[in-house]
């Protein structure tokens, strides 16, 4: 599954489905980049867990510009200036919209 369709599930609001996407396309990588960084398998397993159960908790707080812009730049690892080319803003707003849904992220990890 193209991450378009993880893109389209969000704006349909089914959000279950682009979980299951999102969780099928990074669960190794994030595993893996949890690993490289605490060298032990049980803890970057519960890391890489808890990332994912914080993604599916703020999914739905994310706005649509938000969640567009994450997948973009996140997931798709595009350049603000090419998000911005891609959705026609200024490369201003991409990175206003990317510090709001980071904050809003990280108040999540908090909880």
């Amino acid at each position: 599954m193209a991450d378009e369709d993880v893109q389209r599930l969000l704006c349909e609001r089914r959000y279950g489905l682009a979980f299951e996407l999102i969780l099928q396309r990074y669960e190794k990588k994030v595993f893996y980049l949890a690993y490289s960084i605490l060298k032990e398998s049980a803890n970057a397993e519960d890391v890489a867990q808890d990332v994912f159960v914080k993604l599916w908790q703020v999914l739905p707080r994310l706005s649509q510009i938000e969640q567009e812009i994450v997948t973009l730049f996140y997931l798709q690892q595009c350049s603000v200036e090419d998000v911005a080319g891609m959705l026609d803003v200024p490369a201003g707003t991409v990175k206003s919209h990317l510090h709001r849904a980071r904050r809003r992220l990280a108040e999540l990890m908090r909880s």
